[in-house]
Order: structure tokens, then sequence, then C-alpha cells
């Protein structure tokens, strides 16, 4: 009789043992878990949106700078600049160089308005 007690008391110990190690330490895990695959999927989320905006901006600065006729005014500075300021210019690609950043400048311009970038 005496052992059958010690049976049963020993099984509720190693019950609520079992429900303090999930209290203290399961939900712990699970939680850590779950917000390690949340801070994940939005990251990824994060990621795919960037790279969906990108191109997005970029059309959108590719008509902002039609637009303002900015070619125009680049072409007309270049026309005016003495031909050996030009070929030094033309040598060093600094035309590509301004055209670059006026693009960069602008597509940074258009993403700032794209809001969670």
């Amino acid at each position: 009789m005496l052992e059958t007690l010690d049976a049963i008391f020993a099984s509720i110990i190693a019950f609520f043992n079992g429900i303090d190690h999930f209290l203290n330490t399961a939900i712990y895990d699970i939680l850590t878990w779950a917000f390690a695959q949340f801070i994940e999927a939005s990251t990824i989320a994060f990621i795919d949106f960037v790279m969906w905006a990108t191109p997005f901006a970029w059309n959108v600065a590719k008509q902002i700078i039609v637009d303002l006729n900015l070619s125009t005014l680049l072409d007309s500075a270049w026309g005016a600049m003495p031909s050996d300021l030009q070929g030094v210019a033309t040598l060093l690609k600094i035309p590509e160089s301004v055209n670059l950043l006026i693009s960069a400048y602008f597509t940074r311009f258009v993403l700032k308005y794209i809001p969670f970038i």
C-alpha cells in the first residue's frame, strides 16, 4: 500500500514538474522560436518590398528627369564648355558620372516618399 502511495505521489510530482518545466522553459523556447520566425519573415518581406520599390522608383525618377528636361540642360552646358576641357572630361568619364549621380539622386528622392523605406 505504501509503495502504491509513493508511486501516486511520484506521478503527481512528475506531473507538476512537467507543468513547471513547460511554464518556465518550454513557453520561453516556443516564444523565442516564434519571434525569430516573425523577424525572419518580416525581413524577407521587407527585402522583397524594397526589390519591388526600387525599379518602381527608378521608373518614376526617369519620368521626373524627362519632365524637367534635364538632358537638354546638360547638353547645353556640355556644349558651352571649351573643347579641351570637354576632352579631359570625356576621358575621365565625367558625363557618365553626372548622369549616374542625377539618376541616383532622383531615385533616392522618390524612395523617400515610399513608406517604410
